[in-house]
């Protein structure tokens, strides 16, 4: 939980939510509790009629809140299973929360019922790869004229080139890994720069804890606050990427080749991948790895943060070795 969860956490309460709520309708909170997260704040809250989610943002970035409601909107409209948003009595879907002197901007969201999980079957896999592909045919006609968040892949493969060597070149093990593998990453994605180019809207941040799962059925995909432009294949890198880190955080052994064969299975169940996208992938994967490497050793600084950020790194290094 971050520095920004725990200090609103000290502050709310049931009446304030009722204060909030009240803008929607008649509400009365029996509990609420916070839910799981990085940068914003999530309550599940149990009123009196419903099961509600409350999000507390914590950017200020009004326009990039309205592309991320955007998005669900559109989602929603199209049959998706994404949460609905709820609109105040005067039609808006974004309200203010008042923490002490602040004022962040809030979203009040249906609940989805169901659970997710850490440790997916291979069934369950096919299934995400199957909703991605619908996800990305979905988003593959959305437009809107918000600030964009658009995907730099050689600002990416730049930005490791120069702070793996920096950060990490007295860490022989590491650095040895990185010497092995970062040519041949760096000259297979400059070979399919034409690839990389094909952009549109993808989730951003896929990944176990983001999806729902209802007697073994997906029933809902959660937090689009990562949504991007970006070449949809990846969205398939980040998953195979958060899902290896899940595992290995279990102390869990799954073969990376065998997820990667079982999502790109269930995705070309309902749209399509070209052949230079399925051969680029495992390298968009590796590159995904280095980069969390480093962001990782940025996050060891943090109090109560170096064994964590440690750990990420040593699951990140175990897929660099797996063959796949």
């Amino acid at each position: 939980m971050s520095w920004f969860q725990e200090k609103l956490l000290k502050l709310i309460s049931k009446e304030k939510i009722e204060e909030v709520l009240s803008q929607y309708g008649q509400f009365k909170v029996k509990n609420f509790e916070p839910l799981s997260g990085w940068q914003n704040l999530g309550l599940k809250i149990t009123t009196d009629s419903d099961t509600l989610i409350l999000r507390i943002q914590r950017s200020k970035n009004l326009k990039r809140l309205k592309l991320i409601l955007d998005v669900i909107e559109y989602l929603s409209e199209l049959g998706f299973p994404v949460q609905k948003i709820l609109k105040t009595k005067n039609g808006q879907n974004i309200t203010q929360f008042k923490i002490g002197e602040f004022l962040h901007p809030a979203v009040v969201l249906s609940y989805l019922g169901g659970e997710t999980k850490v440790i997916l079957s291979n069934d369950e896999i096919i299934q995400v790869g199957s909703l991605m592909g619908k996800l990305h045919q979905n988003l593959a006609t959305f437009e809107t004229e918000e600030n964009t968040r658009k995907l730099n892949l050689n600002q990416i493969v730049k930005k490791v080139e120069k702070d793996y060597p920096a950060k990490l070149k007295n860490e022989a093990e590491i650095f040895q890994i990185w010497q092995e593998f970062w040519p041949e990453i760096k000259s297979k994605l400059a070979k399919n720069l034409r690839i990389l180019q094909n952009k549109q809207f993808i989730h951003g941040d896929l990944a176990p804890s983001n999806i729902i799962f209802y007697n073994s059925k997906i029933s809902g995909i959660l937090d689009f606050d990562g949504v991007i432009f970006a070449p949809k294949i990846w969205d398939l890198g980040q998953f195979i990427g958060n899902y290896t880190q899940t595992v290995k955080s279990w102390g869990r052994e799954e073969q990376i080749s065998q997820t990667l064969k079982n999502l790109v299975l269930g995705y070309e169940k309902t749209s399509s991948l070209t052949i230079e996208e399925k051969q680029i992938l495992p390298n968009l994967l590796r590159l995904w790895f280095f980069e969390k490497i480093i962001w990782s050793k940025s996050q060891a600084k943090f109090k109560n943060r170096e064994q964590w950020a440690q750990d990420i790194i040593s699951w990140c290094l175990s897929g660099l070795l797996e063959k796949f």
